[in-house]
């Protein structure tokens, strides 16, 4: 079983890895002479890599000092470790069992390809042609703290109370112009189609001339039937270009939102709709000012050989 492990992991036995690991190939502790042999030591941290659901362990993921103690009782170790040696050994190997990246599998079959006519329109539209990203921000909750909050000093973050009061939720939906970085925006109450065709038409009216590509995800509402006459009657001026699945990522909209997000209404306190309202508005009207498009690097995936 300890050699399967540690091959799973890319350890060698002849204290070597496989991948590479700078500092490996003496794996002695700092500051004495070695306690354990390197065989051990790679033992431990093939360990770590294992997936505990395969060992019939009631953790997901691995500790400290519960890998130092299953090291000792499942016999991987002569003797006792302690869970600060085990923490070099990792830190050597620049493993971090407690540390996890998310990624989301897209089922859409034309993935790749639907990315890069979206990355097509970003880096290099036709001349007299405006790509505009769209999408809706929901559920922002217009939240009143029941008391001020304390201003930052030196060695002391800002503080803001915890309690609050909710007074609802609100809805934004906007569009961000990729070639200027200005966005267009409208507050309400909720979202729904007509809310949608609403936004549509404020941008047309904003950008009259020359041809409209409008960047936006599959939601339901995109593609409602007073949706689809509105577009049919544009003839060709306005083009849906739709993301692939699971690819909010790619929708520059998202940025801008993050952006308000965190300069404008995580510290927010608001007690009615139509202030957080005016509070959006205003963010608007101050990023317009200034707006510059965003710096775009990603190029899209490679067509396959």
């Amino acid at each position: 079983m300890l050699g399967a492990i540690a091959n799973g992991c890319g350890i060698g036995w002849d204290g070597s890895h496989a991948s590479g690991w700078p500092g490996w190939p003496m794996l002695r502790d700092p500051g004495g002479p070695r306690s354990f042999p390197p065989e051990e030591q790679h033992e431990v941290v093939a360990l770590a890599c294992h997936p505990l659901t395969e060992l019939a362990a009631a953790r997901t993921h691995w500790a400290l000092r519960p890998l130092a103690e299953a090291a000792g009782t499942w016999g991987y170790l002569r003797r006792p470790v302690s869970k600060s040696t085990v923490g070099r050994w990792l830190k050597r190997a620049a493993l971090k069992p407690h540390r996890v990246r998310r990624w989301l599998h897209s089922p859409d079959p034309d993935f790749r390809l639907k990315v890069r006519r979206v990355v097509r329109w970003y880096l290099r539209p036709p001349r007299r042609t405006h790509v505009v990203c769209v999408d809706e921000k929901t559920q922002v909750q217009i939240l009143e703290r029941l008391h001020p909050g304390r201003p930052a000093s030196p060695g002391r973050p800002a503080r803001q109370e915890e309690h609050y009061r909710r007074h609802g939720v609100l809805a934004i939906l906007a569009g961000l112009h990729v070639g200027s970085g200005r966005v267009l925006a409208r507050v309400r109450r909720r979202r729904s189609g007509r809310e949608f065709l609403e936004l549509l038409k404020a941008l047309r009216a904003r950008y009259p001339r020359g041809r409209l590509v409008v960047v936006l995800d599959n939601l339901s509402i995109h593609a409602t039937p007073e949706i689809r006459a509105w577009l049919a009657a544009q003839q060709g001026r306005v083009r849906f270009e739709f993301l692939p699945l699971h690819a909010s990522w790619l929708n520059q909209i998202e940025i801008w939102f993050s952006i308000l997000e965190r300069q404008a209404l995580t510290r927010a306190s608001d007690t009615a709709y139509r202030l957080r309202a005016a509070r959006i508005q205003h963010f608007v009207r101050h990023w317009n000012r200034s707006a510059r498009p965003f710096r775009w690097t990603f190029k899209g995936y490679p067509l396959s050989p």
